[in-house]
C-alpha cells in the first residue's frame, strides 16, 4: 500500500496524485485527508505518512511539502525510514535500486510538480523499481547501524 500525506504546500499536487491512484486502482491512503490548512506543518505530515508506512513491510509512503526537502529531513529521523527527494525519473530510479528508500519525498512548488505526466512518471518509476540488493544491502545495513548509535555521542 501506498501511504500519501502533504502539507498545505502539497496539498493540490497530492490530490493530482491521488486522482491517479483512484484511476489505476492503486491501493492508497491518505493520512492527511482533510481540507487545506496554512497551519498544518511538514513535521506532523512526515510522522503520519511514515508511522503508516512501518506497519506493514511492503508499504511505501510519499511524503508532500513545498519543496520535497524540509519533510524528507523530518521523515528521515524516524528511525527506519529513507525518505529521499526526487527531482526526476533518474533520481527516483536510483534511490530504490541504490538505497531501497521506502519514502518518496516530492515538492508541490517545484517546476516538475506543474507538469501532470512528469509527477506521476516519478511516482510509477519509484513504485516500480526494485531495490538491487548485493553491494547496496551492505550500505543500506550500515545505515541502518546507523540508526541503531543515533544519539550516542560517537566523537566523545
Amino acid at each position: 500500500m501506498i501511504i500519501i500525506g502533504a502539507d498545505h504546500a502539497g496539498f493540490e499536487l497530492k490530490n493530482i496524485i491521488i486522482e491517479y491512484f483512484k484511476e489505476k486502482n492503486i491501493k492508497y491512503s491518505d493520512v492527511t485527508d482533510y481540507d487545506k490548512n496554512l497551519n498544518d506543518d511538514y513535521t506532523d505530515v512526515a510522522i503520519e505518512v511514515c508511522k503508516n508506512v512501518l506497519k506493514n513491510e511492503g508499504n511505501l509512503g510519499i511524503a508532500i511539502c513545498g519543496t520535497g526537502i524540509g519533510i524528507s529531513v523530518a521523515c528521515n529521523k524516524i528511525k527506519r525510514i529513507i525518505a529521499t527527494p526526487c527531482f526526476d525519473e533518474y533520481t527516483a530510479r536510483m534511490v530504490k535500486r541504490d538505497n531501497n528508500s521506502n519514502v518518496l519525498c516530492l515538492g508541490g512548488r517545484l517546476e516538475y510538480s506543474k507538469n501532470k505526466e512528469d509527477v506521476l512518471n516519478i511516482i510509477n518509476v519509484y513504485i516500480n523499481t526494485p531495490f538491487e540488493g548485493e553491494r547496496h544491502l551492505r550500505r543500506v545495513n550500515k545505515i541502518r547501524d546507523m540508526e541503531d548509535v543515533f544519539g550516542k555521542k560517537l566523537w566523545e
